[in-house]
């Protein structure tokens, strides 16, 4: 008799489209191509991957590299299940009923694929651009297919053959023969690099801090979230479409930056929004070190980091990120140690970094952090591939960590007893030195990458940031340095104080920085520092001539103060005695020819 596809249920359309490309493959494996099942299976769960991200050019592109590991009939079995795909997913977003003859010359004519020329190209450039298209009630095409999904169970499990689509192919039997299929039990793909993600590491932020406005990073972080729109890919071709952003410390500063809430709400809670969870270290800056600091008397004030690491932590808990534990300091003031999880990667994010210090907010008391270093190593599974995250660099934190007895002592046990322990692909990252490095950790399978500075600096352009493609099997994959994008009023543009002036973009000279100030050329206040005004220009004494690259005089030849000195005048230039002949090079006198007095 004739037997019947099993597939277990699925709430999502695309997990569905996945299952047929892996059954399709696996069922129509000849005894020969059996010898490359590792192979086949990583090709399967990359059409999964690309599937879930409603990806069909690369799911196709997938097929096509099974097809080309297969035999004749392998490959024949692979079209009419792909047959069964489209007839049946027609009300998903991810493939409709024309798209299957472009799907069969895209895979019987592989030379072709993925030229952008390729008929299955094109339709699947479709395909995906309906995909983003939402209605006027704000759901997506993908939302209203899942609908389809138990009609789709139940239709695949009851067909027992196909009617094929009019084509010619000497490889395909008759498509209007019955297609026996045997029971085969959905296949658990092999962990591999193709079950990754992007996660978007970026510090030292400093909202309200060192001229950076909340305005500025609310935009800087809305980038981020766009990120997927501006089609930037890793090496193998996956989009750079942010999961998850970490945050490596100094998001403002305990005495001078944003004191509500550490830019939370304006600046961060849209990643949330956008169902993009945000997790943070503390920074030096979050962080008094039980001193008063920058002459404040805001001594344990604990609201810049401490709140803002925890706020950040509770909010990603709603969006996908599983809290496995946390080490807390042994006194009040200080910062706790978290491990999470999120998609199956594991994060452990340091307060500070190692060995933290901790004070006791009544006595000024410190502790030297061993006991909570103790404690967070305890919860670690150190097999797993794990992400890292400090605000110092892996060997930085010694500066103002002093654990008693010696330091390098403490260090190297960290190190050779702890980092050590870890699996390859395993990375440190941490920011705090607003520059970028990358190393390897001796001794270790770690990586360290320290984070570029997001803002523009004097001399140079901002740097921007972290985008990782991580696995939790593989651990980070590449890490690839990106920009940030975000939009400010140019130099120059007229803005209002207390208002419009506060999105002007920070203008770096040989002074320091400015954000807006009153330019003389223009009557009125604009953003960044205005040139100053070059020998000649007139100006107003007490007022423009302020303007001046150099100081001010009066120029004989303009009636007028104006910028500089007024160059003398040369041989025969008429001027007025006692006036104007004062800006003679060499005297005055009279002149016959002129009839008038001249430069000598």
């Amino acid at each position: 008799g004739t037997a019947h596809i099993h597939v277990p249920t699925a709430s999502h359309i695309s997990m569905k489209l996945a299952y047929v490309l892996i059954i399709a493959a696996l069922l129509g494996l000849s005894d020969a191509a059996w010898k490359n099942k590792d192979d086949l299976v990583v090709l399967s769960a990359g059409a999964l991957n690309a599937t879930e991200s409603r990806r069909p050019t690369d799911a196709v592109s997938q097929l096509e590299a099974l097809v080309t590991k297969d035999t004749p009939k392998g490959r024949d079995k692979i079209l009419d299940d792909m047959e069964v795909m489209c007839e049946d997913l027609y009300e998903g977003c991810v493939l409709d009923p024309s798209c299957e003859e472009a799907l069969y010359k895209a895979i019987d004519h592989p030379h072709q694929w993925p030229s952008d020329t390729s008929p299955g190209h094109a339709k699947a450039q479709h395909l995906m651009d309906n995909c983003d298209k939402t209605e006027s009630d704000g759901s997506s095409a993908l939302e209203r297919s899942r609908e389809t999904a138990k009609k789709f169970d139940q239709t695949l499990q009851q067909k027992n053959h196909r009617h094929s689509p009019h084509r010619h192919n000497p490889h395909r039997h008759n498509p209007h023969s019955h297609r026996p299929h045997s029971h085969t039990p959905f296949p658990t793909p092999a962990p591999t690099y193709l079950d990754s993600f992007t996660m978007i590491f970026i510090s030292d932020v400093e909202v309200d801090y060192r001229d950076h406005t909340s305005n500025n990073a609310k935009r800087m972080i809305e980038s981020i979230k766009n990120l997927k729109n501006k089609g930037y890919k890793f090496s193998n071709g996956q989009l750079i479409d942010p999961k998850i952003v970490v945050h490596g410390g100094d998001n403002t500063d305990w005495v001078y930056g944003n004191r509500d809430d550490g830019g939370f709400s304006k600046v961060w809670q849209q990643l949330y929004d956008a169902g993009i969870p945000m997790i943070s270290s503390m920074g030096n800056h979050d962080f008094s070190y039980g001193s008063s600091g920058h002459g404040s008397s805001k001594q344990w004030d604990k609201d810049p980091g401490q709140n803002f690491v925890s706020k950040s932590i509770n909010a990603a808990k709603g969006k996908g990120v599983k809290h496995l534990g946390s080490a807390g300091p042994k006194y009040d003031y200080s910062g706790t140690h978290h491990y999470v999880e999120f998609r199956g990667v594991r994060f452990a994010l340091f307060s500070l970094g190692p060995y933290a210090p901790s004070y006791n907010s009544a006595t000024g008391t410190r502790d030297n952090g061993v006991d909570q270093q103790t404690a967070f190593e305890a919860l670690i599974d150190t097999s797993k591939p794990t992400i890292i995250t400090a605000h110092y660099t892996y060997s930085g934190w010694r500066s103002y960590s002093y654990p008693s007895g010696s330091t390098n002592t403490y260090y190297n046990n960290f190190k050779f007893n702890f980092l050590s322990k870890f699996s390859a692909g395993s990375a440190w990252f941490n920011g705090h030195t607003h520059t970028e490095h990358r190393t390897s950790i001796s001794g270790t399978n770690f990586k360290a990458y320290t984070a570029p500075y997001p803002w523009a600096k004097k001399g140079s352009e901002a740097k921007g940031f972290f985008a990782v493609q991580i696995s939790p099997t593989k651990g980070v994959i590449e890490v690839k340095t990106l920009k940030p994008e975000y939009w400010c009023k140019s130099k120059g543009s007229l803005c209002g104080i207390g208002t419009t002036c506060k999105d002007c973009c920070l203008d770096w000279d040989s002074s320091g920085t400015t954000r807006y100030e009153y330019w003389y050329s223009k009557a009125l206040t604009a953003c960044g520092k205005e040139p100053c005004w070059g020998d000649g220009t007139i100006c107003g004494i007490g007022n423009s001539c302020n303007a001046c690259c150099n100081s001010q005089t009066y120029w004989y030849g303009k009636a007028f103060t104006a910028c500089g000195k007024e160059p003398c005048w040369g041989k025969n230039t008429a001027c007025g005695a006692g006036t104007t002949c004062n800006a003679c090079c060499n005297g005055y006198h009279w002149s016959w020819s002129h009839f008038f007095t001249v430069c000598k």
